[in-house]
């Protein structure tokens, strides 16, 4: 019998994450990532089915690509703030030169540049969604 996630054990509620990716093995990677931490993941290959998911609930987190067809993020960010007054924090998963020109103007609470590895990712979601490492981490 596997030991429960720490969270689970917590007061608060587990946090709910949004993963927003159009490439599928990336997006299947980072949703396996999380739900092995105990996180819930709702996930969205563009921005506009993203929005129609966060019209149904808004999560406590947002972790989006800024490159997507449809709606690339850039245009999500923008469009999640003009529908919501409050928004969660969101970070962006970026291929670009530099995440950080990447990230100016948008508001966002920070970025993450691909390729990424389990540990950053992990302690990015951990930051903005202030839960403590789990102790299932790096469990084999």
């Amino acid at each position: 019998m596997s030991q429960p996630n720490a969270r689970a054990d917590a007061q608060q509620p587990t946090p709910r994450i949004l993963v927003i990716e159009d490439d599928p093995a990336v997006a299947e990677v980072i949703v396996l990532l999380l739900e092995q931490e105990g996180y819930p993941v709702a996930r969205a290959a563009h921005g506009a089915e993203a929005l129609e998911i966060v019209a149904r609930g808004m999560p406590d987190l947002i972790l989006v690509d800024l490159r997507m067809p449809v709606m690339d993020g850039s245009t999500f960010v923008q469009e999640l703030r003009r529908r919501y007054q409050a928004v969660p924090p969101i970070v962006l998963l970026t291929a670009t030169v530099s995440p950080q020109d990447a990230a100016e103007g948008l508001e966002v609470a920070g970025h993450l540049g691909k390729p990424f590895d389990a540990d950053d990712l992990l302690a990015c979601v951990q930051r903005y969604t202030h839960t403590p490492p789990s102790s299932a981490t790096h469990a084999a």
